[in-house]
């Protein structure tokens, strides 16, 4: 198994179960541009008509690669569905699995997907945290891994976690998380530089699929 060694965390080099990959829906916040966090907001319609697409996307796939229509509840009990707690990914979830056609398919929730921590700065803009704090707001962007806002999380943090997540995976999994969590997972597969990692995008309109220590989008 890799270790978490050297300036980051390491990645895995080793064969995992393959993993679909969601971003939660879009938020009124994500709108806004305002650092969620772990503040617990809600998906608006938009976030629910993607997660929606997602479902019949995802049930499209798995058909594909089942070679079976259509698609049964059975067919699902070798996959492990698991979400971020917060509400935006369990409603992300919710609503993917009924799309799938499973509305009451149970799924677990795992801390470690949580979003990275913003501490003091959850709610507000980084043009408004510019204006506050600009050294410390410049400090964070140059260097993600080792600085963070006040009460906040750094990347390493945040890999230390999530690598000990997506390592220990049990089985092919379905899972629902957020921005910072997808960029670490990435990571993971296929290291980045150490000054590349805010520069992964994260978009709520497509899903990754990873396996044999690749990504893709679909």
């Amino acid at each position: 198994m890799s270790s978490l060694i050297d300036e980051k965390p390491g990645f895995i080099s080793h064969s995992m179960p393959k993993l679909y990959l969601f971003r939660h829906g879009e938020t009124d916040w994500n709108v806004q541009k305002r650092l969620q966090g772990r503040t617990d907001t809600s998906l608006n319609d938009v976030g629910r008509g993607q997660a929606s697409r997602h479902g019949l996307e995802l049930k499209a796939e798995l058909t594909r690669i089942l070679k079976n229509s259509p698609l049964k509840n059975s067919d699902l009990n070798d996959w492990y569905f698991v979400s971020s707690p917060l509400k935006r990914c369990k409603e992300t979830m919710e609503i993917l699995l009924h799309a799938l056609g499973f509305p009451y398919h149970s799924y677990d929730t795992d801390q470690r997907l949580l979003e990275i921590s913003f501490g003091e700065w959850e709610g507000k803009s980084w043009t408004e945290l510019r204006a506050e704090t600009p050294d410390l707001v410049q400090a964070r962007f140059d260097n993600p891994w080792d600085v963070c806002g006040p009460q906040g999380e750094t990347y390493t943090e945040l890999k230390s976690r999530v690598f000990n997540w997506y390592e220990s995976l049990p089985s092919k999994t379905i899972a629902v998380t957020h921005s910072g969590p997808s960029r670490i997972i990435r990571d993971c597969v296929s290291p980045v530089k150490r000054d590349e990692i805010l520069t992964l995008t994260s978009p709520q309109d497509k899903f990754l699929t990873i396996t044999d220590n690749r990504y893709d989008w679909i």
